[in-house]
C-alpha cells in the first residue's frame, strides 16, 4: 500500500445510529431470514439484545435458533452484508448484540478498524517475504 486514507468518521447523532439499526431491522425479512428445508426461520438481528453488556454468545444463539455453529456464522455474515448492524465482542462474556448507543457503535467501529490494521500488517509482512523470495 502506498498511502493511507483516514477512515470516514461515524459522525451524526445517537439517534442516527439507532435509526441505522431500525432500518436494518425493517429491511426485507427475506434478506435476514434463515431457511431450513424451505421453511422460513428466525432473523438473527431481530433476536439480538441492545448493548454489549447483554451480548449473546454464539453457543446461546445456536441454541435459540437451532442452527449449527457454522451455519449461524454464515447467517450472521449474510445479514451484516445486507446492512444489519450486528455487533460483536470477543471480551469475556462477549457475543453478539445491537448497538445501544452511538458511542457503542463508535467503539465497535474503532475495534474493527484496529483488527483491519493488524491483519493488514500481517499481509504486508507476508508480501515482503514473497518479494525477498523472488529475488
Amino acid at each position: 500500500m502506498t498511502g493511507s486514507k483516514k477512515a470516514r468518521s461515524a459522525g451524526g447523532t445517537a439517534k442516527q445510529a439507532t435509526g441505522s439499526c431500525e432500518r436494518a431491522a425493517q429491511q426485507s425479512r427475506t434478506d435476514y431470514t434463515t431457511h431450513e428445508r424451505g421453511k422460513a426461520s428466525v432473523c438473527i438481528f431481530d433476536i439480538l439484545p441492545a448493548g454489549a453488556e447483554n451480548a449473546i454468545s454464539r453457543r446461546e444463539l445456536s441454541a435459540l435458533t437451532g442452527l449449527p455453529d457454522r451455519q449461524l456464522r454464515r447467517q450472521i455474515a449474510k445479514e451484516r452484508r445486507a446492512g444489519a448492524l450486528i455487533l460483536s465482542s470477543s471480551e469475556i462474556n462477549g457475543g453478539y448484540f445491537k448497538a445501544a448507543s452511538h458511542e457503542e457503535l463508535r467503539r465497535y467501529v474503532r475495534s474493527m478498524q484496529s483488527r483491519c490494521k493488524e491483519i493488514l500488517a500481517v499481509i504486508c509482512a507476508a508480501e515482503e517475504a514473497l518479494r525477498h523470495e523472488a529475488t
